[in-house]
């Protein structure tokens, strides 16, 4: 839990691009665990991302952005259901 809670903190105060592009790449992989599916989203991964995809315009980071939102997509769904 506090390593995905570090993760997402450095990937919103870093501006090192090879820190963030590595970062991003974890993601996906990240994303599509049940498990890490709603800490990510409690610690404010979401609006991190869609930051990341307004101001990022690199094709790589754009697609990691999109293929974690998407990994998220149902759990988001959920939650909302649920409140």
């Amino acid at each position: 839990k506090l390593f995905l809670q570090e993760l997402v903190t450095i990937l919103d105060e870093t501006n090192y691009d090879k820190l963030s592009l590595t970062l991003i790449r974890m993601l996906p992989y990240l994303s599509s665990n049940i498990n890490t599916k709603s800490m990510l989203i409690q610690f404010n991964l979401v609006p991190i991302l869609e930051r990341i995809l307004k101001t990022n315009h690199n094709y790589k980071v754009q697609r990691y952005c999109l293929l974690t939102l998407r990994n998220l997509s149902d759990q988001i769904i959920h939650m909302v259901m649920v409140n």
